[in-house]
């Protein structure tokens, strides 16, 4: 019995000692792992930072086009700005003169009534055979026509 005594605490011992080396074992897997987690997160946070680098610079890359698309497009509205302005003073230039064009046609057209009447009145005057009153006449005639013709513009 005292062999198995023996026997038992040496196994036991043996075994205190496997249990203290697989625990010392398990510590160092567990700081290993843990060193690995870090090293792993430490490299993340790194690329992450990068991202982010990589996100600012293109983010001020995109706000220096938008303010440059800005400026173009400020510049563009000022020359179109102008360009209606031409136009519009074009438009107002044009109507004008079409105005005054119209006021030399009633002038015109008022003389041309005033012509009429007055070659009607000499063509009963100078009813003539002579080759001269038969010119006259035709003239006359077409002052009257012309008269006629320019009625629809009064």
């Amino acid at each position: 019995m005292e062999e198995e005594l023996f026997r038992n605490r040496a196994e036991n011992q043996s075994l205190r000692g496997r249990v203290s080396e697989l625990e010392g074992s398990l510590q160092r897997y567990r700081s290993r792992n843990h060193t690995a987690e870090l090293k792993a997160s430490r490299q993340e946070n790194e690329n992450m930072k990068r991202q982010v680098e990589d996100l600012e610079a293109a983010l001020e890359t995109c706000r220096g086009q938008i303010n440059s698309f800005e400026e173009v497009q400020s510049w563009n509205n000022q020359q179109w700005q102008a360009r209606l302005d031409q136009s519009q003073d074009r438009v107002r230039d044009r109507d004008r003169v079409m105005a005054e064009a119209l006021v030399q046609v009633r002038e015109v057209t008022e003389h041309l009534q005033t012509l009429a009447v007055q070659a009607d009145v000499l063509s009963l005057q100078t009813e003539s055979e002579s080759d001269k009153g038969k010119k006259l006449a035709w003239l006359f005639r077409k002052i009257k026509i012309l008269g006629v013709k320019s009625k629809q513009y009064m």
